[in-house]
């Protein structure tokens, strides 16, 4: 069991402990449990309505979490519960994979679900069971903090996902399907070429940079799975580092940016201009592209028997990106 999950769940266990004995403050002990179980019960009944949403559109849903509890499907499509891993995950969240076709309506009804599912629980506030009352309370409140449009860092409310996909924001929507792809455990080689050309003609200028890294993730990948880089090329050259690193909200951004830049640079065999010291005042970024970036800035023969480990049980069932990944270190970096 993670920390994360074992201190919920021993909060839970000391409130419980506390309305059960007989004490002067039983009351008030119950009056905490009950709130906070109430606002657990809202979190999970906003997240299964995007999930409702997610089956009704007959998406792929894949990840659902919320307090301490994840639910996960793996590869043979079994569905396993564990405990989350980081505080960013109580809150809930629902990951989700979306058919190509027809995305857009799929992405409104699964994001707009779940703010629906708010508001129809907003109604059981006006009961006289304190539990509901709270119940109600936080959904309704809920409802109005998710369906604000706003854009923190790249975690985007629903209401913003909605008004862009309203707004038909084109930049977004590739992001979308962009992750969409990257994700799914189908074969990269049924991957959308149509949308490899139109993001590789989109000026990078124009993208913050949680969509900076994701557009340089897609593109990386899509030059490998396709053996053809004009459209990584003619993205690549509209890059300002210099830009983007004022732009950047928080180091890590940055690090997702400059660890597929290094690997970009290589592909296009240009001199690449991030130097390991720079790689090493920024946070650590993911164990696979640390790796990567190590053989490809030092040929570090430690660095290559990690990222080769890491790469043996990538098979046709694992997400899209980390089979090319290995089809990358496979034609560029094995011999």
């Amino acid at each position: 069991m993670s920390k994360v999950a074992s201190t919920i769940l021993s909060i839970l266990g000391l409130l419980t402990i506390g309305a059960v004995l007989d004490w002067s403050k039983s009351e008030a002990f119950t009056s905490i449990l009950l709130t906070f179980l109430a606002v657990l019960g809202a979190l999970a009944i906003h997240e299964i309505g995007h999930v409702c949403g997610g089956l009704w559109a007959r998406s792929n849903v894949l990840t659902f979490a919320v307090g301490p509890i994840k639910i996960k499907r793996l590869e043979n499509n079994q569905l396993k519960w564990g405990w989350v891993d980081s505080w960013s995950e109580v809150g809930g969240y629902v990951q989700i994979e979306h058919r190509q076709q027809k995305i857009e309506n799929a992405i409104l009804i699964s994001v707009f679900s779940g703010p629906f599912a708010s508001l129809l629980l907003a109604s059981v506030y006006f009961t006289n069971i304190y539990f509901l009352e709270i119940l109600g309370l936080t959904s309704f409140l809920l409802f109005v903090a998710t369906m604000l449009p706003y854009n923190l860092t790249g975690f985007f409310s629903d209401g913003y996902t909605i008004l862009q996909i309203l707004k038909n924001n084109k930049l977004f929507i590739n992001y979308y399907k962009m992750t969409n792809y990257l994700l799914a455990k189908d074969s990269p080689e049924k991957w959308d070429k149509g949308l490899q050309e139109e993001v590789g003609a989109i000026d990078a200028k124009q993208l913050s940079p949680t969509e900076l890294s994701i557009y340089l993730m897609f593109l990386f990948y899509s030059a490998v799975e396709t053996r053809q880089t004009y459209c990584l090329k003619q993205f690549h050259k509209t890059v300002n580092l210099e830009q983007v690193a004022l732009q950047a909200s928080h180091k890590g951004q940055l690090a997702a940016i400059y660890h597929y830049y290094v690997a970009i640079q290589y592909l296009l065999d240009e001199p690449v201009t991030i130097s390991d010291s720079q790689l090493q005042e920024l946070p650590a970024f993911d164990a696979l592209s640390v790796a990567r970036t190590k053989v490809l800035l030092k040929q570090d023969p430690q660095a290559r028997a990690r990222y080769s480990q890491q790469l043996a049980n990538v098979n046709q069932t694992s997400y899209s990106f980390l089979q090319v990944e290995k089809k990358f270190y496979e034609r560029y970096l094995s011999t």
